[in-house]
C-alpha cells in the first residue's frame, strides 16, 4: 500500500504531466494539440519532441509492463495447477512455456493484422478487461472478508497467546473500499453498455 501510494501514484502522475505538457498544450498552426492515435503515435511524438532516447525508453517500459503482467499471469497459473489440479511443473518449464505461446500469439497478431491490427486488439483487451473486472473484485473481496471465514489459519502449537486460530480477514474499512471500488466498476461498466445501446461512442 505505501509503495502503490508513494510511488506508483507519483511516478504515473509525472507521465501524465510530462505527456500533456509535451503533446496536448503543444498547439499547430491551426490551434489545435497533437493527436495520439495508437502507441506508434504516441511513440512517434516522443521521439520528434523529447528525443530518440526518451522514444526508446518508452518503448523499454511497455516491454516490461508486459513482462510485469505475463509474471502475474505465470504465478497464477502456477496456484491454481498446483492447489485445485495438483499438477506439478518446475517453474522454469512453465515460465518458458507461457512466455513462449504469448510471444507465439503476438507475432502471428502483428504479421497477420499488421498496425491497425494491434490497436484494435489492444482496445479490445482493455474493454475485456473492464468487464472481467468486476467478476474478480467482488468474491476476492469477499473471501478475504471477515464474514467468510476462510482467513482463519490454524496457528502452530508454539504460539503462546492462547487462540487456535489466527484472523487475516481484512479490516471494516478495507472491505468497504473494495466493495465501493466493485460499484464504481460496475457502474462504469453498465454505463458504456447503455452508451453502446444508444449508438453513442
Amino acid at each position: 500500500s505505501l509503495s502503490l501510494c508513494c510511488f506508483a501514484i507519483t511516478i504515473n502522475s509525472a507521465i501524465l504531466i510530462v505527456v500533456a505538457t509535451s503533446f496536448y498544450y503543444r498547439r499547430d498552426a491551426s490551434g489545435t494539440g497533437e493527436g495520439v492515435g495508437d502507441l506508434f503515435d504516441a511513440y512517434a511524438l516522443i521521439k520528434e519532441y523529447i528525443g530518440k532516447g526518451s522514444a526508446f525508453l518508452f518503448a523499454f517500459a511497455l516491454l516490461c509492463a508486459g513482462q510485469s503482467a505475463s509474471i502475474t499471469a505465470t504465478l497464477a497459473g502456477q496456484v491454481v495447477s498446483e492447489g485445485f489440479l495438483r499438477w506439478k511443473l518446475s517453474p522454469f518449464l512453465r515460465r518458458l512455456v507461457t512466455r513462449l505461446i504469448s510471444m507465439t500469439l503476438a507475432i502471428i497478431i502483428s504479421v497477420a493484422l499488421g498496425r491497425r491490427g494491434l490497436d484494435t486488439l489492444l482496445i479490445a483487451s482493455q474493454v475485456i478487461l473492464s468487464i472481467v473486472l468486476p467478476f474478480v473484485v467482488f468474491p476476492l473481496v469477499f473471501f478475504t472478508s471477515s464474514g467468510s471465514g476462510l482467513m482463519k489459519v490454524k496457528q502452530p502449537p508454539t504460539e503462546s497467546d492462547g487462540d487456535e486460530y489466527a484472523d487475516f480477514s481484512s479490516a471494516w474499512y478495507v472491505t468497504a473500499l473494495g466493495y465501493s471500488l466493485f460499484a464504481i466498476m460496475l457502474a462504469a461498466n453498465c454505463y458504456v453498455i447503455v452508451q453502446l445501446c444508444r449508438g453513442e461512442s
